[in-house]
């Protein structure tokens, strides 16, 4: 992928990011600039274990929990969905959109509080799962 209208390398690419998070702290003195690349690195490894270990000297802080706050309810699962494709009169549509903006609600609240009006009247409404 080219760097479009950006003019330069992708900002987004893996190659890139990985190139620039791992850029040693030191770099190696000038005499150091003819060594091989096993020295480099080593040099390389160094800097990246001595960002991951954590000093013995270094104080740990720990958050406090409170012991009287009850644990949150697990999530529900959420309900299921299917697709539903249906044609409508335009003046329905517009009077279901005028609807939903006064409401300032989705259209989805509007036909799912619409499907269950018209299967309750029917006594069509299956019972919640609550």
């Amino acid at each position: 992928m080219s760097g479009r209208g950006l003019g330069g390398e992708d900002p987004f690419s893996r190659r890139a990011a990985a190139g620039a998070a791992f850029i040693p702290k030191t770099k190696p003195a000038a005499d150091d600039e003819d060594s091989s690349p096993n020295q480099r690195d080593d040099i390389t490894s160094i800097n990246a274990s001595g960002v991951a270990s954590i000093d013995e000297e270094t104080p740990v802080t720990s958050t406090v929990v409170q012991e009287s706050a009850p644990s949150p309810p697990p999530p529900r699962e959420p309900e299921g969905r299917t697709q539903m494709n249906a044609r409508v009169r335009v003046d329905r549509m517009r009077a279901l959109k005028k609807y939903q903006h006064q409401h300032r609600t989705t259209f989805q609240a509007v036909v799912d509080q619409m499907v269950d009006e018209y299967l309750q009247r029917r006594g069509l409404l299956p019972p919640d799962r609550t």
